[in-house]
This record gives C-alpha cells, structure tokens and sequence, in this order.
C-alpha cells in the first residue's frame, strides 16, 4: 500500500513538473512577441489640462501635442469624445517615426459649473493603442 502511494505521489510530482516547464517556455514566447519594440510608439507631452476657469460665452480650446517615438508609421485611427461639447481636429494621415502632431480640442457647453471631459485616442501604437485624455475646469458665466 505504501509503495502504491509513493508511486502516485511520485507520478503528481512529475506531471507538474513537466506541465510547468512547458507553461514557463510559451509564457517566455508571448511576452518576447508581445512586448516587441518594433513598431509605431506614441507619447504625448502631457494627457491632462485644467483650464481652472473657462467663459461660458467664449468656450476653451486646448492642443495636446504628441510624437511618434517607434519605428513604423504611427496611424490615429479614432478621436472619440464624451459629449457633443467636444469637438476635436486631428490628422489622419500616418506620422513617421521621429515626427510629432496635435489634437486640437475646442469646448462649447451651455453649463456653468465643473467640468471634466475626456477624449479618447485610438491608434496602432505597439505601447499605448488607447490613450485617454481628460479635461477640466469651471465654467463662469461673465
């Protein structure tokens, strides 16, 4: 009976050990595939702007600058907004490595008080394909 359990023991033992090697090895292949350094990159010089106060007559208007610092072209494919009081200006056309852009954000709203917007950037970066963007402040009526 002992010879038995030692036996089964010694089998669970030998199944992990083999069923753990072989986990380790593909985990060591997707993360060498997935963190490639290959690839469009972007970086943006800051992701947030408070605008403290903003004039319910006039609106704000904000640039968020950013670079391609991959090696491939950088493609924005979609700016997506929060709220119809958003309207956003960007480029389409592909950024080379080494290039920088912006993304022009104008605010138009009919509300007093905070205010906290957010902008949503997606692209074929290899480090950040979804970047968010927030905008804040207090909006005074003069």
């Amino acid at each position: 009976m002992k010879k038995r359990f030692l036996l089964i023991i010694i089998i669970i033992t030998a199944t992990l050990i083999v069923g753990c090697k072989g986990k380790s090895t593909n985990t060591v292949v997707d993360e060498k595939y997935h963190n490639s350094s290959h690839g469009p990159k972007i970086e943006f010089r800051e992701t947030t702007h408070n605008f403290d106060t903003i004039n319910i007559t006039n609106g704000g208007k904000y640039i968020f600058h950013y670079s391609n610092i991959g090696d491939q072209p950088l493609v924005i494919s979609n700016v997506l907004t929060n709220c119809g009081c958003l309207t956003t200006r960007w480029s389409p056309t592909p950024l080379q490595p080494g290039e920088s852009d912006s993304i022009s954000i104008q605010i138009t709203t009919r509300h007093l008080g905070n205010l906290m917007k957010a902008v949503v950037i997606r692209s074929n970066a290899i480090n950040e394909p979804v970047v968010t963007l927030r905008i804040s402040g207090y909006v005074i009526q003069q």
